[in-house]
């Protein structure tokens, strides 16, 4: 396996903004995904997808994983992402690392899919964690041009394209993304026992409710039948006797 190489990942990177400031504004006309552009983007962005695989493989950050870099459906995004799943996760469905990419910025954190939210992450990592964070940094965040922001959690490290990034730095941000994915699973975990806990309380409970009336079923059956046979004889009862005070008084008039 390769080494990890931050010359080729910075020329890459510089290589991307290179292509996208060339190309403003983007006309999706010019994107499609067989296109010239497109293809030469998706390139770029493969090669620095590889260096983020081996460096997280040299790291050791983290054990099973694979790198997906955005394809596009018809065009190439304006927004394209490298990212790095694991656990079944999915782009259209999971919480995931991702290295996001814009015409001015690009940023590396840690996101959940927005067309498939994920249970408690939006609240627990971007809307409960905004008061730990200054106003200045918030508004380096909310000014960042970031896609579906609310699904991504405070706080990813955001470069500019004039940024030089280092090694260290590159790891730093990366291991923040992961533990926070990391973090997330085991929250997951726990909701999951929770979940499942109540769960089989309410069956427990429902059991014993089925339990119970079977037993009382059979009583109650009895005294509504034996209240219906009262009944009816009461019923019975009441008609005889006005039936021979009918009687008693047509021989009355007779």
């Amino acid at each position: 396996m390769s080494k990890f190489d931050i010359a080729v990942f910075k020329a890459k990177v510089r290589e991307y903004f290179d292509l996208k400031q060339k190309n403003i504004p983007y006309e999706r006309s010019k994107w499609g995904v067989n296109d010239v552009l497109a293809k030469k983007c998706k390139a770029i962005l493969d090669a620095i997808a590889e260096q983020i695989e081996i460096l997280i493989k040299e790291e050791t950050l983290l054990d099973e994983f694979e790198v997906k870099v955005s394809e596009g459906v018809g065009c190439y995004p304006n927004s394209p992402w490298i990212a790095v799943l694991c656990r079944g996760d999915k782009p259209s469905c999971g919480v995931y690392p991702v290295l996001g990419f814009y015409v001015e910025n690009w940023y590396i954190g840690c996101v959940d899919s927005w067309q498939n939210p994920q249970k408690g992450f939006s609240k627990k990592y971007h809307f409960d964690r905004r008061k730990r964070f200054s106003q200045d940094e918030l508004k380096v965040f909310d000014s960042s041009s970031i896609k579906y922001p609310a699904h991504v959690a405070l706080m990813p490290r955001i470069f500019s394209w004039r940024d030089s990034i280092s090694k260290r730095t590159l790891i730093k941000a990366l291991k923040n993304a992961i533990n926070i994915y990391l973090d997330y699973k085991e929250y997951k975990k726990i909701c999951e026992k929770s979940s499942d806990k109540k769960d089989q309380e309410s069956q427990s409970l429902k059991s014993r409710i089925y339990q119970i009336c079977e037993l009382v079923l059979p009583y109650f059956t009895i005294i509504i039948l034996a209240g219906l046979i009262c009944l009816f004889f009461m019923l019975d009862g009441c008609r005889c006797q006005h039936s021979v005070f009918i009687e008693n008084k047509l021989m009355i008039e007779k």
